[in-house]
């Protein structure tokens, strides 16, 4: 009987050990859990992807797809690009949309990306006047001021930053065979 009574002893004793371990993991795991459903981004409509999904889709340059792994950490949607212009040099300029965040919870990211293929000059114009309308259009539907001097630094053919207190804005230029324009509105958390 007394060696019954000290294994059951033994036993309750190590079963209260190991589910208090197993308690206090659990609180640090939900107190990261708690943490991460805590972030959000400073860009309101960031923290609902699908309607941020929905709104630009309607930019006319494509539906961006479904919300998902990027396979390195992170989640993205985009669109595929929209083609434009004439085909003189084997491709056409196009632009396309990038949402990107390490959060599975909501946007960190805007990219508007315009590639101009076609060095005519009637060609880049146009490419231009996309992004530059396509530019407004994306600040207007992310409810989020444009900074004043952006449309002047792409007619200017220069490079952009900006920054507050929600967001920053960076514009870059790579000049190569063709041009790649990138707006980049980064929200903060």
């Amino acid at each position: 009987m007394k060696k019954t009574s000290l294994f059951s002893t033994l036993t309750i004793g190590l079963t209260i050990i190991l589910s208090s371990c197993g308690t206090s993991g659990t609180k640090e795991q939900n107190d990261q859990s708690s943490q991460k459903n805590e972030m959000s981004a400073k860009i309101e409509v960031f923290n609902d992807i699908d309607q941020t999904r929905q709104t630009l889709s309607q930019n006319g340059i494509g539906e961006l797809g479904t919300w998902k792994s990027d396979g390195m950490g992170g989640y993205m949607s985009i669109t595929s690009y929209h083609e434009f212009g004439t085909n003189s040099t084997g491709m056409k300029n196009n632009l396309a949309y990038y949402l990107e965040s390490e959060s599975e919870d909501f946007v960190d990211k805007v990219k508007l990306v315009l590639n101009i293929n076609n060095e005519n000059e009637n060609e880049k114009d146009q490419a231009l006047t996309k992004f530059k309308n396509l530019t407004e259009e994306t600040f207007r539907d992310l409810s989020i001021d444009m900074p004043k001097d952006l449309i002047t630094a792409i007619d200017n053919e220069k490079e952009f930053q900006f920054e507050n207190e929600k967001y920053s804005t960076t514009l870059n230029l790579d000049k190569s065979k063709i041009d790649t324009w990138k707006l980049i509105i980064d929200s903060k958390e």
